[in-house]
């Protein structure tokens, strides 16, 4: 896997099984503190870290749950969002890789933990381990993952921003004035996708405008290129080739981790592309 790059076709591997083969009865949510956890399945824990900032966990658990007939899925929601008790005024952007540090560390077992990170989810992972020598993990599976700098990071905001139409720009900032956070989603989400009519329906349930600019407001100027030597050899990073993060954006990182693309897909790939993320992620998982 080290250093290897992947072009993923549709149902090219391994077929995803039902959602109704993970064990319902395995499936337990609680409250730590202000943090709301849910996991599901059995074995070896895999930490789920949500995009954002400002979404919450739930979009993501219908794409994922087959993974949790070998892995233990421990979904969480960050700091103001979901059923997290945060209040906005208490959110910063240094608080969210706090509580993620925190979590990995409490589920750490003989066989480390692992992480699955979907879009901002990698900022949080990879300035964990850049300011925190002391967390390993056992590997890390990142989805669309943002750019190692801020630079980056506001270049793929911008590249969004320019695919959406000056009539949707609107319908988005009246939503955002009103405080409708799954309608800024449901409005923009179609120009994260790479063929919206062939994607099947996202659920957003949660997301706050707020969180999002109280983050951003608070993230300064980061700079996580020097992480290689951080993160596990046990890494992979997996884009939609028609996704606003683009590979070049964590290209300090390639040569310690591995590299999928998926064609036909966008920022969700695991949605537009399920089988062929599926077939990728579980592939990795096992080690092959």
């Amino acid at each position: 896997w080290l250093g290897h790059f992947w072009r993923v076709r549709l149902g090219q591997f391994w077929r995803a099984p039902k959602n109704d083969t993970v064990m319902t009865d395995k499936t337990e949510s609680k409250q730590i503190g202000t943090t709301f956890i849910k996991t599901v399945g059995s074995g070896d824990p895999l930490v789920v870290v949500h995009g954002g900032p400002g979404l919450d966990h739930s979009y993501l658990v219908q794409w994922l749950l087959p993974l949790a007939t070998s892995r233990q899925l421990v979904f969480y929601d960050q700091h103001g969002c979901g059923l997290d008790r945060t209040p906005v005024e208490d959110i910063t952007a240094s608080k969210l890789v706090d509580q993620f540090i925190q979590l990995a560390s409490q589920l750490q077992n003989e066989h480390g933990v692992g992480v699955l990170t979907h879009s901002w989810g990698s900022y949080v992972v990879c300035e964990a381990l850049r300011g925190n020598p002391d967390l390993e993990l056992r590997e890390v599976v990142m989805c669309s993952p943002v750019g190692l700098t801020r630079e980056r990071f506001d270049q793929s905001g911008e590249r969004l921003v320019g695919s959406i139409p000056e009539k949707v720009l609107h319908e988005i900032e009246e939503s955002e004035k009103s405080h409708d956070g799954t309608g800024v989603m449901r409005a923009a989400l179609p120009y994260y996708l790479a063929n919206a009519e062939r994607t099947p329906p996202i659920t957003f349930r949660f997301y706050d405008p707020a969180v999002f600019a109280k983050v951003v407001e608070t993230l300064d100027t980061y700079d996580c290129r020097n992480i290689a030597d951080r993160i596990p050899p046990s890494t992979i990073l997996i884009y939609g080739d028609a996704d606003i993060e683009v590979p070049s954006a964590t290209e300090e990182i390639h040569g310690r981790a591995s590299l999928a693309i998926i064609e036909n897909a966008g920022h969700f790939p695991f949605a537009e592309q399920p089988q062929a993320f599926l077939a990728v992620v579980d592939r990795f998982l096992r080690g092959e």
